[in-house]
């Protein structure tokens, strides 16, 4: 559940800020009046887009790194986790951080890409709640012990699953390989669907 919490608030920066950022300010009237200064549209998308995830990103690192001391005590005082070794290798913790950097760009994307079809900062929030949810669906099938390897390609919760892997050492070559591709490719595409997304003046002014 730690290492499930810390994908979940990177998700959350992202769920929190993208409705303000995108719909709020639509609702509010003041992205007609950003937009009158000598900024192109996609400049600013960009800019709310790399605020986002940079932000997500810091949030998981921090997060992820205070979760140590919760692992190695709760190591120390219960039993149930007596045959669960905790790696503070320096290796496996950069690659955790790498799988939190990319869950970072992919969570804002799909973030802001939901939030562009909003309306309202409300409609853009109810938009983003099942984005939330999905760091928590690999916590839900392990206690079903359910392993498939159609898992590996559900974006966002199969990060939560390989960063979980990664604390315990117990990374499987393939899937790991599957995640980290997939994840790159999610995001790519996302982002080239928000730069088509964000030309449209139905977009920016709905």
């Amino acid at each position: 559940m730690v290492i499930t919490y810390v994908v979940m608030l990177v998700i959350m920066v992202s769920v929190v800020i993208v409705p303000d950022a995108t719909s709020g300010e639509k609702e509010r009237g003041t992205l007609e009046t950003i937009l009158t200064f000598p900024i192109k549209s996609s400049e600013l998308v960009v800019g709310k887009y790399l605020a986002t995830a940079i932000l997500s990103f810091i949030v998981g690192t921090v997060s992820y790194l205070l979760s140590f001391p919760t692992l190695s005590i709760s190591n120390k005082l219960f039993k149930s986790y007596e045959d669960i070794v905790f790696t503070t290798n320096f290796g496996y913790i950069l690659l955790a951080i790498l799988v939190i950097f990319l869950v970072s760009l992919l969570g804002a994307g799909v973030c802001m890409a939901l939030a562009g079809k909003a309306k309202t900062y409300k409609e853009a929030q109810s938009s983003l709640q099942m984005v939330s949810i999905l760091p928590m669906i690999p916590f839900f099938l392990s206690t079903m012990e359910v392993d498939n390897i159609i898992f590996d390609f559900i974006p966002i919760a199969n990060c939560s699953a390989l960063l979980n892997d990664i604390v315990i050492n117990n990374i499987n070559i393939q899937s790991f390989l599957i995640i980290i591709l997939t994840t790159i490719v999610y995001t790519v595409v996302i982002l080239f669907y928000i730069s088509k997304q964000y030309k449209s003046e139905e977009t920016l002014f709905s």
